[in-house]
């Protein structure tokens, strides 16, 4: 796939302060890269390839930093969002200024604090915290499914619009933004990128949790779904692929790093999908794949001290009965999550996602809390996908899921139906509730047995 580029210069933006929001100055110099995705799912799942795909994504794209380091994002095209809750793209210009109607879009650069979260970053929420917070919303009878939003790819299509659409359909923020440290400089590879983190810290102070995943560079080059044939070597500093490996969690530790100076406690998505074939690290020998594993958990905990990272083991629901083989074991993992696109969240369609129920059970028995780590419809996008369907599935299938992350461009409630019924529903708990000092927001009182 080609890399499309599209530059602009001597663009000006003027905001006002309003709500605790940023102003945003001039961008003195602004280039974007644009599509820098290939083809990423490849092998049994062809299915997937589209999610990296700008062609049919209309991938949004984020231009460079301005005058007081925000970042200002540009739509590659002039029309309008797709879907049938889409804003124009005149709406989502004021993402970062006063709308016409008074109120702003953007949430970047605010400093603003909310009940529940320390504003200063001495450690007052802790991982311990949060786990012991997230293992209690499952036995609530309300709020207790964290909802959540990728924000996209770091350095090239991580930005808020989206979610800033979400909060405009629904009027709620979702519980929970990602970003993924993964910035496409190539159809075929990555380079660690971690210029999203000024937003991560952002969405932490105003209550929000934070996740971070990767789509990590090959060490070898080859390409980002090239099969690494010597997996074993990346814990192995003798060699080219070794070598490379640890410059690669060097410069993720010092994201992660620089997200626990803040205080921010991260939902940490490592490797994931490693029982599909469409990455270099998966489809590996389980054996080897914990080894690895445990060298990386050793490297950013013991050796950077990062204990603010939240373990998320991430399979792929549409990869058969392997989903727990890879299982590193319970010491270095947190949260057993599945990543899962399907347009009958009800149970899977039986064909490319079977028996879902069955992979929610074998997940539980972990003895973690349960996420659907990446959620969203497979053929159902651009508008025809009901995003109820997957709370409705929640509540009546998968009870003990504490959160769920919602992917974003054609797959995301923003471009498809029923946005306001998923994130207003009593179960779902958004940005607003979340009060990880008095463990969110309280759980519903039980029915009167004697109604007035």
């Amino acid at each position: 796939m080609s890399t499309r580029i599209r530059t602009f210069l001597a663009l000006a933006v003027t905001a006002t302060m309003l709500g605790g929001i940023a102003v945003v100055t001039t961008v003195t110099h602004v280039a974007t890269v644009c599509d820098r995705f290939g083809s990423a799912h490849r092998g049994n799942n062809l299915g997937m390839d589209n999610r990296w795909n700008p062609a049919t994504t209309a991938q949004q794209c984020v231009d460079d930093v301005t005058s007081n380091g925000l970042r200002i994002s540009v739509p590659p095209n002039t029309a309008a969002t797709n879907g049938p809750n889409a804003s124009s793209i005149a709406d989502l210009s004021c993402q970062a200024a006063a709308c016409g109607d008074g109120s702003t879009r953007s949430e970047v650069g605010s400093n603003s604090a909310v009940p529940g979260r320390p504003s200063t970053p001495a450690g007052q929420v802790s991982k311990a915290d949060v786990l012991s917070w997230m293992s209690g919303l499952p036995h609530r009878r309300e709020s207790r499914v964290v909802s959540g939003f990728f924000g996209g790819y770091s350095g090239s299509t991580f930005n808020l619009e989206q979610t800033n659409q979400l909060k405009s359909q629904s009027g709620q923020y979702p519980g929970m933004l990602a970003c993924d440290y993964g910035n496409w400089v190539t159809s075929a590879n990555t380079q660690v990128d971690t210029s999203c983190n000024n937003t991560l810290k952002s969405w932490w102070r105003k209550g929000g949790l934070v996740s971070v995943g990767i789509h990590m560079p090959s060490p070898t080059g080859a390409g980002f779904s090239t099969k690494l044939d010597n997996f074993a070597d990346l814990t192995d500093s003798s060699t080219d692929v070794g070598r490379a490996w640890q410059d690669t969690l060097k410069r993720i530790g010092d994201g992660l790093s620089d997200l626990k100076k803040s205080g921010v406690v991260v939902m940490w998505r490592p490797f994931h999908e490693m029982n599909g074939d469409w990455f270099w690290w998966g489809d590996q020998d389980p054996a080897t794949f914990k080894r690895v594993w445990n060298y990386t958990y050793n490297y950013l905990v013991n050796t950077r001290g990062l204990d603010n990272l939240i373990w998320v083991y991430a399979p792929d629901c549409s990869s058969g009965s392997n989903i727990t083989d890879y299982y590193p074991g319970g010491a270095k993992v947190d949260v057993a999550g599945l990543d899962c696109y399907t347009d009958n969240p009800a149970g899977g369609d039986g064909k490319i996602v079977k028996n879902l129920d069955a992979q929610y059970k074998q997940m539980l028995r972990l003895g973690k809390p349960f996420a659907f780590s990446e959620a969203g419809p497979r053929d159902q996008v651009g508008g025809s996908f009901d995003w109820a369907k997957w709370i409705d599935a929640i509540q009546r299938r998968y009870p003990r899921t504490t959160y769920f992350l919602a992917w974003n461009d054609k797959w995301g409630p923003p471009q498809n139906r029923n946005s306001r019924a998923l994130m207003n529903h009593p179960w779902v708990l958004n940005r607003d509730g979340i009060d990880l000092r008095g463990g969110g927001a309280p759980p519903a009182p039980p029915p009167s047995k004697n109604p007035a």
